[in-house]
């Protein structure tokens, strides 16, 4: 072989193994917030094979689906969700005003005392949001101090940025209300609305001379948990997600929906464990967490896989 042909090859052979760790460590540097581990090992090697043109398990783009549950996966969930919080606040805000509109006083006369769900019927799509927004702005947790939409897990970001980057397309799908979560979805997670699934209102249309518009009224029947996650993703989504990510018992269904694609698929739980870094609870995750091993599914321990939390 000539001089100039062996520099030549040399020269490639070094660029491709260059590009090739370049690569490899890049990806290794877009999870910064997560302690090395068999699990951030295992994230990182599933998106990388699946993204990889000559892998036997390449995905094509259109079916890189993945789905997070929101309060306690994306969000901090203690020692009440957000949505909870926003409830109770509007709820004690709405009961104690002197002066309501006609449509309100009667609701009030026909239940007596309204649960704090019914506090927010009769309110448009529009002015829901805005209170929600309102609220998120004000409103400061009791142990961090600041509000929900502050409360966001790092970690949790860093992955949907990667999931983004290797073109994933992301969705929520959550027990906690559509609506509610869409009032902060695109600011927290740079999620469009229509990628949130959750639970539902039902809605009475009307029509003025300002326009239509959308009034909230009960809550449908069914909330967005357990088996209802797996119906309400093919409902919405129309696939099967191969990348799901939640933390209780009411994520078990949409996780074994994932797990029975046809196409390679990865399961991840969050346990909360550290009191110090968030809080350490096991309730409402019992079953989960011990049909995890049974399954494969991959475990992320807030204490050992986190570095940050927030």
């Amino acid at each position: 072989m000539k001089l100039s042909s062996f520099v030549h090859v040399l020269g490639l052979t070094l660029f491709s193994y260059l590009l090739l760790n370049s690569l490899a460590f890049g990806q290794e540097e877009a999870l910064p917030s997560w302690n090395s581990s068999n699990t951030k090992t295992a994230i990182l090697e599933y998106i990388k094979d699946i993204s990889n043109t000559s892998s036997p398990n390449h995905i094509k783009v259109e079916d890189r689906i993945a789905v997070f549950d929101n309060d306690g996966t994306l969000m901090l969930e203690a020692p009440q969700t957000a949505e909870s919080e926003f409830t109770n606040d509007y709820y004690a805000n709405w009961i104690g005003k002197k002066s309501d509109t006609s449509f309100l006083q009667g609701l009030k006369r026909l239940f007596s005392r309204p649960s704090k769900e019914e506090s927010t019927i009769g309110l448009s799509l529009e002015a829901y949001h805005e209170a929600v927004n309102r609220w998120q702005k004000t409103y400061k947790h009791p142990r961090f101090q600041r509000s929900y939409s502050h409360l966001v897990y790092k970690p949790m970001l860093e992955l949907l940025s990667l999931l983004k980057e290797n073109s994933f397309t992301s969705y929520i799908s959550t027990g906690s209300e559509r609506e509610f979560i869409r009032g902060f979805a695109d600011t927290a997670y740079g999620l469009s609305p229509d990628r949130i699934i959750g639970s539902d209102r039902q809605y009475t249309y009307c029509f003025s001379e300002e326009g239509s518009f959308l009034l909230r009224q009960f809550r449908e029947p069914h909330l967005n948990l357990n088996e209802f996650k797996a119906i309400n993703i093919q409902k919405h989504i129309g696939k099967r997600p191969i990348f799901v990510v939640g933390n209780t018992d009411g994520d078990i269904q949409m996780l074994e929906y994932s797990q029975s694609s046809p196409l390679p698929s990865i399961q991840i739980l969050i346990r909360h464990d550290d009191p110090v870094k968030e809080y350490s609870y096991i309730n409402g995750a019992e079953r989960v967490f011990s049909l995890a091993e049974k399954r494969g599914w991959k475990i992320v321990s807030i204490q050992r896989d986190w570095k940050d939390v927030f």
